[in-house]
């Protein structure tokens, strides 16, 4: 969640100084609203981690599910050999 949480703060100040610039702002303007951003987009950047840590980790546990099922299936009904 770190690395992501500060990617996030590291875009987010950066897209701040952009706009900041571009928008020919002074300075201590500039600084305010880009940490701004870098908070906002940082504690984005850590919920979707969350959130896609989370569901990988559920689909890993269906997916181990489903072969712990399908291996006790084919023990239970051993395949005829001919």
């Amino acid at each position: 969640m770190k690395p992501l949480l500060l990617l996030g703060a590291l875009i987010g100040f950066l897209t701040g100084i952009v706009l900041g610039l571009l928008n020919q702002s002074g300075w201590p303007s500039i600084l305010w609203r880009s940490t701004l951003a870098a908070l906002a987009v940082g504690v984005l950047f850590r919920w979707w981690g969350k959130c896609w840590t989370q569901n990988l980790r559920v689909a890993q546990q269906e997916r181990y599910a489903a072969l712990m099922a399908q291996r006790k299936e084919s023990k239970n009904n051993p395949a005829k050999k001919t």
